[in-house]
């Protein structure tokens, strides 16, 4: 004898498909908003107009972030049994300080800047002070976490839009005394190896976001005693130069689960007309920022000892 399977009521996720018969009248006479009103006071608008509560939208929010970052954590987790590493990458900067055309010139003094963004409530951790650094290591350790929180809609002119995270600026420092007027050429290069992970799930009613950046450059600054007069005829009392920044590694997304071991190098190049017997001071930076807006939010970008690093492998000058 066959027995009829009882039928089940289709489950709402996110109250979404309720939010759909609430609005499908609406379908037919969309709804108008004041022109010139902020994201949030056009959003609250629509939302009043389609009978959907404040209460409503909350619980809609509260399981789509409770989701969010339980498909975060998993991930995560999954990530750590892989036990990845970005030493591998930074290694090769040992090998490229020992070519000829780069005498693997140990850096005179370094830096390190840590920034939290934004400066506002809940305040960020305090930023550890500058970092001035031992002379005999070319590698420099940075991790950045950030974890996004609220709807993530941008409040003009009112408060954050629950952005958190950080930069990082990480400097070497070179000095030069050129023996002659004439143009020099200076090349080096940033290594970097590390891991990472970007978790974002945007939705209709909210605006998530993960995000990371690094790139480096390059930077000669000559102070001269007086004004003196160049090739095209003007005076100057200084010499400044930079390279265009270079990207090394970017990824960001709305909607986006990413995450692994990565690294590589970024060569810098730079030619520029110098006068004798005056110092010269170089510098080469990384810039790192780890971004994450709204609640569920999550990014991580470690450059830090023993799972990676940012290294640069010396300075050539011809």
């Amino acid at each position: 004898m066959k027995h009829k399977r009882a039928r089940r009521a289709k489950k709402e996720q996110f109250g979404r498909e309720r939010f759909l018969r609430r609005i499908a009248p609406l379908r037919r006479h969309p709804i108008s908003v004041k022109k010139g009103m902020n994201p949030r006071a056009a959003l609250m608008a629509i939302l009043d107009k389609a009978g959907v509560s404040a209460q409503d939208l909350n619980e809609i929010r509260t399981k789509s972030d409770a989701y969010t970052r339980a498909v975060g954590d998993a991930f995560v987790a999954s990530l750590e049994r892989r036990r990845l590493s970005g030493m591998p990458y930074v290694a090769r900067a040992a090998q490229f300080a020992k070519d000829v055309r780069y005498p693997g010139q140990i850096p005179t003094k370094g830096i390190v800047v840590h920034k939290y963004f934004p400066q506002d409530f809940p305040a960020p951790p305090p930023p550890p002070p500058p970092q001035y650094l031992p002379p005999d290591s070319a590698y420099r350790d940075c991790h950045i976490s950030g974890k996004g929180v609220g709807d993530g809609v941008d409040w003009p002119w009112v408060t954050d839009d629950g952005t958190r995270g950080g930069f990082c600026d990480i400097e070497w420092q070179f000095s030069f005394t050129p023996p002659a007027t004439n143009i020099y050429t200076f090349s080096s290069a940033v290594w970097w190896g590390g891991k990472y992970y970007l978790v974002a799930n945007d939705q209709w009613y909210d605006s998530k976001e993960a995000w990371i950046d690094l790139s480096c450059s390059l930077g000669v600054n000559q102070q001269l005693p007086g004004p003196v007069q160049l090739p095209n005829g003007m005076t100057a009392d200084s010499v400044q130069q930079f390279t265009p920044d270079v990207s090394l590694f970017h990824e960001d997304g709305q909607n986006i689960l990413d995450g692994g071991a990565s690294g590589g190098a970024g060569p810098l190049n730079l030619s520029v007309l110098l006068f004798g017997n005056y110092p010269v001071d170089i510098s080469i930076t990384a810039y790192v920022s780890a971004l994450a807006r709204g609640g569920g939010s999550v990014v991580d970008f470690n450059l830090a000892r023993p799972d990676g690093a940012l290294a640069c492998g010396g300075l050539g000058i011809a």
